[in-house]
C-alpha cells in the first residue's frame, strides 16, 4: 500500500494567510508544564490545558488548518470523523475552537500522537543518521543501523539526553529517509525524529477518500 504525509496547504487562494491560526489562546503561559504544546508523545489528561486558537484575519477555515505555535496537526469535525472510520494507530483527537473575528464557531480538533509508530518502518530501506544542528546547511555526521523497534527507540533515548546535555551543540539522530513496511495495514499514524519534523502518515485509500469528499487545506507528499 502506498503512504503520504499530509500537511497543510500554503495555496493562499485556498487558504487564505499561512499559517491560518498564529496565535493560541491559554488560559496561562504556552510554556507551563501542563500546556499541551509541551505534551510529547504522551496522552493528555484532566490536568492539560489545551489551547483556543484564534483564526488570521485574512485566513480561511480549511479542513486542516496550519498553526504558528502547536506542531500538531488542527483538523475539522469532519476530517475528524472520516479518520475514525479508518484503522488507526497512537493519535488522539483533543477538542478545540476557532475563534473567528472574535467569536468561536465549529469545533475544532487537535491531532495528539501519543505512539511513534516506528513499527511500520522498513528497517532495512529506511535511512538513520546523525545530523549537524543547523536547519539550512544539515551535513552527515554519521550514519547508523538499527534493525528493531527496541533498538531505535532506546537510541532515541539517549539522543533526547544528550540533547539536554549539550543545547545547541548536539547533532541530533534523526530518521532521514522513512520507508513503510509493505505488510502493514493501518491508515492513519504519526512518526517522529525525522528530518521533517513530526509526520502524520496516511495510508493511499484514506487519500482517495479525502480527496473524493474534498476536504480542504491538506497537502500529500509522497512515502517512499
Amino acid at each position: 500500500m502506498k503512504y503520504f504525509r499530509i500537511v497543510p496547504s500554503s495555496d493562499r487562494k485556498e487558504v487564505g494567510d499561512f499559517p491560518q491560526v498564529q496565535e493560541g489562546i491559554y488560559q496561562k503561559d504556552w510554556d507551563s508544564p501542563n500546556a499541551f504544546s509541551m505534551i510529547n508523545f504522551k496522552r493528555v489528561t484532566d490536568n492539560t490545558e489545551v489551547p483556543f486558537c484564534k483564526l488570521s484575519t485574512k485566513a480561511k477555515l480549511t479542513d486542516l488548518i496550519s498553526t504558528i505555535f502547536v506542531s500538531k496537526p488542527l483538523i475539522s469535525d469532519g476530517f475528524k470523523k472520516l479518520i475514525e472510520t479508518y484503522k488507526i494507530k497512537g493519535v488522539e483527537f483533543v477538542q478545540t475552537k476557532i475563534q473567528v473575528k472574535g467569536k468561536f464557531g465549529a469545533d475544532y480538533w487537535f491531532i495528539n500522537p501519543y505512539e511513534a509508530s516506528y513499527q511500520f518502518l522498513n528497517f532495512e530501506e529506511s535511512r538513520f543518521e546523525v545530523l549537524t544542528n543547523d536547519v539550512i546547511f544539515r551535513q552527515v555526521v554519521s550514519q547508523c543501523l538499527f534493525s528493531s523497534v527496541e533498538e531505535l527507540r532506546k537510541a532515541f533515548e539517549v539522543d533526547q539526553h544528550l540533547a539536554l546535555e549539550k543545547g545547541i551543540n548536539h547533532t541530533p539522530l534523526l530518521i532521514t529517509k522513512m520507508v513503510i513496511d509493505q505488510s502493514t495495514d493501518v491508515d492513519f499514524f504519526s512518526i517522529g525524529n525525522t528530518s521533517e519534523g513530526l509526520t502524520f502518515i496516511v495510508s493511499g485509500r484514506l487519500k482517495e477518500e479525502i480527496g473524493r469528499l474534498k476536504l480542504t487545506g491538506i497537502k500529500f507528499l509522497a512515502v517512499v
